[in-house]
Formats: C-alpha cells, structure tokens, sequence
C-alpha cells in the first residue's frame, strides 16, 4: 500500500543535518567557537545534528538551551533570558528537569520540535567533560509519553500520491500513537487534491509528513508529487492555490493546511516501494 509509506518509518528516523548543512552553518560562528567551553562544543555537536529542533540539554538539574534555542524558549516559555559568558554572547535559559514534560507539552502544541540531550553518566564519577547524547526526540505527531496531548487526538498524517493525470491518487494516513488508533484512505478523479486538503484540514492533525524533493524523490509512487505541491506544503501562512503544472488534475486551495503548524519534508526514498514495503510488511505481520 504506497500512499501511506511515509507515516509507518517516521517513528525510526530522526532528522538530522545533511553535510552541506552543517559545513554552512559553521560559516561566521568561529570567533564564538573559539571561546566555547568543552561541554559547550559538546551542545554545539549535538544541536548540528538536530538543527530544526530545539536542544534541550541536560546540565546537573536543568535542561538548559543555548543561543537562537534560548531566545526561542525563553520568549514561547516566558523564562528569563540570560547569559552563560561575560561578554552575553552565549544567550541562555534552563528548566528545571523534574518539570520538564510540562514544558515540553506547551513546545509541541505550539508546533516546535524537541530533541533531548541527556547526560550518560554520573558527573561525580566522570572524567573531563560528562558524556551526553541525545535520547528521544519528539514532535506534535510522535510525542506518545503519558503527560503529552494525552487528553486529545495527536494525529501524525502523511500525504503522497501514485500516478499522474486521470489516473493518478492521492492518498492520506492518520496516525494516532496513543492511542494505536490508524486510518487509511485514497481519493481519485479530478478533485483527488482539494479532497485530500478537505480531510487534513477535517481531521487537523498535530504534524503533517510530506515528500521535500530531494533525495530520492520524484521516483517511484511519489513521481506525481510535484515542487509547487511541496511548496504548498512547506508554507503555513498562506492560502493560495496551487496548481501542478501541465496537469489541471493536481490543483487545490491549500487553506486546509494553514492549521496544521507541524510539516515535516521527509527525503524521497523514504516513499519508495523498495525501502517502504518491507517495513510495512513487518509492521503487520504479513508476507
């Protein structure tokens, strides 16, 4: 079942930055480098590979965030901004860890994504600088810990499509991970799009999954999923409607997406038949 691929491997993947994405980021921040502490280059390893997250990291009591992260939560969180260096160069601001899923619950319904840098080993007991790594990362759709959106439906959606033309489908699954609660369903004909956009925008899910169009992508089942319907996707504040060119089949009024503040761009192959299959086999226990 192509259409719903996508929803089914998003529990194993975590985002991370590409290699070109790291290497620009690393453009202008050498003074700043320069004057980092050890466990300060460790937060600056660990947010290079999560870059669209906010970092959470975990410092004695406290997660502390850093940086454009302290600005971000000190102003959602209403904490106060402060500085870790003299020269206030190092924004930052902390939680306490014992209250942290609070915090974490009002993040995810404002659509920010988490990811937590955990310490690995008794600071008393380590050598140097403690070793920290990243344990879980959660986002609107795949927070499923008892005190995240645990009295309402948090659906996970992802969209593709199969085919082109008269022919083509677009198809749209709901995930709700607290529940196990799994819906399916197809929509053809030359209003397959703006149907699909009507049962988003019905359903309103906490996170939406889509195709970005790089690797891997316009092969396959996702061939049809085209760079004006991802541009659509990737923006929250319009409503335009967008049409597919040379394919009247592929227009719709994208305002069903304005309330889903969560779009994640999944890589191409993740939608393809030889990578998906097998996973969604296992998944159901079926040959």
């Amino acid at each position: 079942m192509p259409l719903v691929w996508g929803i089914l491997t998003v529990q194993s993947m975590e985002t991370e930055a590409t290699p070109g994405q790291r290497a620009a980021k690393e453009s202008g921040k050498a003074d700043v480098e320069g004057a980092l502490t050890p466990a300060m280059r460790q937060y600056r390893a660990a947010k290079e590979r999560y870059p669209d997250a906010l970092l959470f990291f975990r410092m004695g009591d406290f997660y502390e965030l850093f940086f454009e992260d302290a600005v971000v939560a000190s102003r959602e969180l209403q904490l106060t901004l402060t500085a870790r260096d003299r020269l206030k160069q190092v924004p930052m601001c902390g939680v306490p860890f014992h209250a942290v899923e609070g915090y974490l619950q009002r993040l995810l319904r404002r659509g920010f994504r988490v990811a937590i840098c955990e310490q690995m080993e008794d600071p008393k007991l380590a050598k140097g600088v403690v070793k920290r790594e990243v344990t879980r990362v959660v986002t609107p759709g795949t927070a499923i810990d008892p005190g995240l959106n645990g009295a309402e439906s948090c659906w996970l959606a992802s969209v593709a499509t199969l085919g082109s033309g008269a022919q083509g489908c677009v198809g749209v699954a709901m995930l709700d991970l607290s529940t196990g609660e799994f819906r399916v369903t197809e929509f053809g004909g030359g209003q397959r799009w703006q149907e699909a956009m009507d049962e988003l925008g019905r359903l309103r899910p906490a996170e939406l999954l889509y195709q970005d169009g790089t690797s891997g992508a316009d092969t396959g089942s996702s061939a049809s999923f085209s760079a004006s319907a991802r541009l659509a996707f990737s923006r929250s504040d319009r409503s335009d409607t967008v049409v597919e060119a040379g394919d009247a089949n592929d227009s719709f009024s994208a305002a069903g997406l304005e309330a889903i503040r969560t779009k994640t761009a999944i890589e191409g192959w993740v939608f393809t038949a030889e990578h998906a299959v097998p996973l969604l086999k296992r998944q159901f226990g079926v040959q």
